[in-house]
């Protein structure tokens, strides 16, 4: 059997035998905190809260709207030049998107004896600096 538990800052899908585990912080961009399979720990998490607030490295984060480094923070689109804010200041990048800080919402979850399924959403309106395309 699997189950869905809610902590203040954390949503932790298991099942009864404790072989599979998964551990994710809405608030802070869905990261996957922990990830658990046949016992073992397939992923290199953040043991803690505090180091996923202070992620500077981006470990276990969704890597949105863009997955590397944007040199300089600028880019073109429709023949229209957008800058990024830079927060890589040693080799003056815009790294890894701006998801990391962002709280996501449950969609849907559902757990039963066979498995688990836990979506999260974010609707994100064009706020950020550089990046006015909204999309969820």
């Amino acid at each position: 059997m699997y189950e869905i538990k809610h902590s203040e800052n954390e949503i932790q899908v298991t099942d009864s035998t404790g072989d599979h585990r998964l551990t994710v912080v809405p608030g802070l961009g869905a990261n996957v905190r922990e990830l658990v399979l046949g016992g073992e720990s397939v992923i290199d998490g953040c043991p803690t809260i505090e180091e996923v607030a202070d992620n500077f490295w981006y470990k276990s984060v969704v890597l949105m709207p863009f997955a590397n480094r944007i040199k300089d923070g600028k880019y073109r689109y429709q023949d229209r030049e957008y800058l990024l804010p830079i927060n890589e200041p040693g080799d003056n990048h815009a790294l890894h998107g701006f998801w990391g800080n962002r709280a996501m919402k449950v969609k849907t979850e559902q757990a039963n004896e066979n498995g688990a399924v836990l979506s999260l959403v974010y609707d994100y309106e064009g706020d950020y600096e550089g990046y006015p395309f909204p999309f969820n």
